[in-house]
């Protein structure tokens, strides 16, 4: 019998200007753009109402690793 599964992953894409922002908040705040993003997405839909408050209680913030995109994108544009 298969285990349910407890994550599901997620990809889209932003404009560059929502990159610019998480990139910076990344480099202030030290945790991941992912974190970033989970935390934001379960805030509104808690706040819509379709989520329990709970859910954000399960959230593990992780670290940085690796180059940032705005890093790369300037590594590019010396070349």
């Amino acid at each position: 019998m298969a285990m349910p599964q407890s994550e599901a992953e997620l990809r889209t894409t932003v404009p560059t200007e929502v990159v610019d922002a998480l990139d910076l908040m990344v480099r202030l705040g030290g945790i991941s753009k992912a974190t970033i993003v989970r935390i934001a997405l379960v805030d509104h839909l808690t706040t819509l109402g379709v989520l329990f408050p709970e859910v954000a209680q399960t959230l593990r913030p992780t670290k940085t690793r690796g180059r940032l995109s705005s890093d790369r994108s300037t590594q590019k544009d010396d070349r």
